[in-house]
């Protein structure tokens, strides 16, 4: 069986906030690669589409992501749905933060129409769980 590559990447860039705030504190970055989740969710059609957050709580008022990169390969044989992923979080420094937990977005992207196999999914080469796209079934999270 021939293998089907399909490779995705969302890179996003936002200049705001880099080096410092508004209110003249310096920001604080920290790197999350590959420490998240993934959500699945097949439609009706059977096209796959999916998003991907890192774990944590995050002010929306406070919480600045300045970088976020995802790249997802899918194969067909083996069937694997691999996950390289990169979040940049800072903070602005503001004394008053809300504690919303609403600061990170997910990282949306999309698969397209998958073949119906019980596909391996991998975040940063590790194993997570096992996804089967069936047509507008339930969404699937790993981990």
């Amino acid at each position: 069986m021939a293998a089907r590559s399909v490779i995705r990447l969302f890179a996003a860039v936002v200049a705001c906030g880099l080096g410092g705030s508004a209110s003249g504190w310096a920001e604080e970055l920290t790197v999350h690669e590959n420490q998240g989740r993934v959500c699945f969710e097949t439609a009706a059609d059977g096209t796959v589409a999916a998003s991907y957050m890192i774990f944590g709580c995050f002010s929306s008022s406070c919480t600045t992501v300045p970088e976020t990169r995802l790249v997802a390969t899918v194969t067909e044989s083996p069937a694997v749905i691999a996950i390289d992923a990169r979040i940049v979080t800072g903070s602005t420094g503001d004394l008053i933060c809300t504690t919303d937990c609403g600061g990170v977005p997910s990282v949306p992207f999309a698969l397209g129409l998958l073949p119906a196999h019980d596909y391996q999914v991998t975040i940063g080469g590790g194993d997570v769980g096992t996804f089967r796209p069936v047509a507008a079934g339930e969404p699937a999270c790993f981990p």
